[in-house]
């Protein structure tokens, strides 16, 4: 039915975590997201959300194309198709019509506004279910953002290095509502003790608890240091500094022991306090996951469909290109499903759901296994082959990979049981991880020949009947009979294998319809995860054949 398509969607979600148009001039800063109401911030969740657009703004594409100009201007990228107006920061001849960088100076303003507009609108108000102490930290959050956006302009913008220019950048303690009077730049000096008044407010932030996705006293500490370091207060940088690192270690944070490893390992590295996160809609993450596995794309490649294909923004419920995740994001996400072993519990709830509808029974089960190939290239940091992986010759073929073992339903040929193996274990080994219990016979090629008397063999069932091992003899064994015997056997053998032949309608969805024949990803752990989602995808696809489908 119909109506089996939605199941992933609806299981996933429940198993998982819960423009700024500035192009005037300098002095003329006319932000779109104004706060003009007095009654804006009415309880706890308007002010989380007002919180939660500052945010927002660190992954718009005004704030991040400016760093790969910036990669560009020192010689350490090369690609000059990775930013508007890349040609001038190749030749170090910036223009002030470069909409990089004018759209950079105005991403900060309008962090800066957001900031001001949500200080304003709370300092002097008590929102409905807003405690004081969460309060005082969204506050501080607010001051934190509005400090790092000043810091940045002036690194950009201004004369940092000298503490006695005039040329600093224009500062705004208000937020901006129409056409303000134009203002001139403040002097660095001015610049430097407003960043670190805004500081002194930011200290309110929440304690570090290791969450590396929302600002916290730690962060507000390691932004002062830095900010006291370029002022040539030495002294009292490398103080403020040292406080930082003990609170983040007392916190559950440590130093990489080598300085490239922070930038190898992201937002994954135990150094990481701040990075600028954006919570994309729980529905949209799930569908753009379902989409990218349904669609066998890598993690850019899903991003790209989801702004240029109407079925793909239709179906994620995405209106904008701004509603679009990184393939970062994206990769972060998967991570976090895998972390915390949802894809398995999503196939799981697939299963009950299944079984539900009377479409699993569990009285036989069919057993059998597929090579699934990983990349054997060395390009890598390792300089190696995927260590969990191993080569198995299969025929007068040797392949590269790892193994999906299923255990299938003998009436329906739905998938129930899902194990992931590098591909040298040999099939009998894994048998028993693929029953369920419930079983009265279990089916299988060959491969599977003495299972049943292996010492982790499952005899009987939960019931306490004996469990009937229909596995298929080699040809070989067959041609040894009598020519009765032989008849026999054949008949025997067929009857088997006619059974058996409905494991392979899964591995045909997953490989042909899914085109899930190699893993890009490498470790046994994420493979485990791929094949659990990939045969929950195909279950529901075979759910919606007609003769399952009533």
């Amino acid at each position: 039915m119909t109506t089996h398509r939605n199941i992933l969607l609806t299981l996933l979600v429940s198993l998982t975590l819960s423009s700024c148009n500035l192009l005037g001039p300098v002095d003329d800063i006319q932000p779109d997201f104004v706060l003009t109401d007095d009654d804006v911030i009415t309880d706890s969740n308007s002010a989380e959300y007002l919180l939660n657009g500052i945010y927002s703004r660190y992954r718009e594409r005004s704030l991040t194309s400016m760093r790969n100009g910036m990669f560009i201007l020192t010689g350490t990228l090369n690609n000059t198709t990775v930013a508007e107006g890349a040609t001038n920061f190749r030749e170090n001849n910036l223009r002030p019509q470069n909409n990089t960088v004018l759209n950079y100076y105005t991403g900060l303003y309008a962090i800066i506004n957001q900031s001001n507009s949500l200080i304003a609108n709370l300092r002097d108000t008590h929102p409905k279910g807003l405690t004081e102490a969460r309060k005082a930290e969204i506050l501080g959050e607010a001051y934190f953002h509005k400090a790092f956006a000043e810091f940045m302009l002036l690194r950009s913008f201004g004369e940092f290095w000298d503490r006695s220019s005039d040329y600093g950048v224009v500062l705004y303690n208000e937020p901006v509502r129409g056409n303000d009077e134009a203002k001139r730049r403040a002097p660095v000096e001015e610049c430097y003790t407003q960043i670190l008044s805004d500081l002194d407010e930011a200290a309110a932030a929440p304690a570090y608890d290791g969450r590396a996705y929302r600002v916290n006293g730690v962060t507000v500490q390691m932004l002062r240091a830095r900010v006291l370091l370029y002022m040539g207060r030495f002294a009292d940088a490398a103080t403020t500094a040292r406080t930082a690192i003990a609170d983040a270690t007392a916190g559950g944070a440590s130093l990489e022991t080598d300085y490239l490893t922070v930038f190898a390992q992201g937002f994954s590295s135990p150094e990481t306090l701040f990075a600028p996160y954006v919570s994309y809609p729980l529905e949209t993450m799930v569908r753009l996951y379902l989409l990218q596995n349904l669609y066998d794309l890598s993690d850019e490649a899903t991003v790209a469909e989801a702004i240029d294909s109407r079925a793909f923004s239709d179906f994620c419920g995405i209106d904008s290109s701004n509603q679009v995740p990184d393939g970062d994001t994206l990769g972060r996400f998967r991570n976090l499903l895998i972390k915390n072993g949802l894809q398995e519990k999503l196939f799981a709830q697939v299963v009950a759901a299944l079984m539900e509808r009377g479409l699993i029974l569990k009285k036989g089960t069919i057993v059998n296994s597929t090579i699934i190939s990983v990349p054997s290239s060395t390009k890598n940091k390792e300089k190696k082959r995927d260590p969990d992986a191993h080569q198995v010759k299969k025929g007068n073929t040797w392949h590269f990979g790892y193994k999906a073992h299923i255990g299938v339903d003998r009436d329906s040929g739905l998938v129930h049981t899902v194990e992931a193996t590098a591909a040298n274990v040999h099939d009998a080994t894994e048998t028993s991880k693929l029953l369920t219990g419930d079983e009265d016979e279990v089916y299988g090629d060959s491969g599977y020949l003495g299972a049943e008397k292996r010492g982790d063999a499952i005899i009987r069932n939960k019931a306490g009947r004996k469990i009937k091992y229909r596995i298929n003899r080699r040809p070989s064994q067959v041609k040894k009979l009598s020519k009765s015997g032989q008849y026999a056997a054949k008949k025997a053998e067929h009857a088997k294998s006619s059974v058996r032949a409905k494991v392979e309608h899964a591995f045909g969805v997953v490989k042909k319809q899914l085109r899930f024949r190699k893993t890009r990803y490498r470790g046994l752990e994420k493979q485990r995860a791929k094949f659990n989602i990939m045969f929950a995808l195909a279950n529901l696809i075979l759910a919606d054949r007609p003769c399952l489908a009533a």
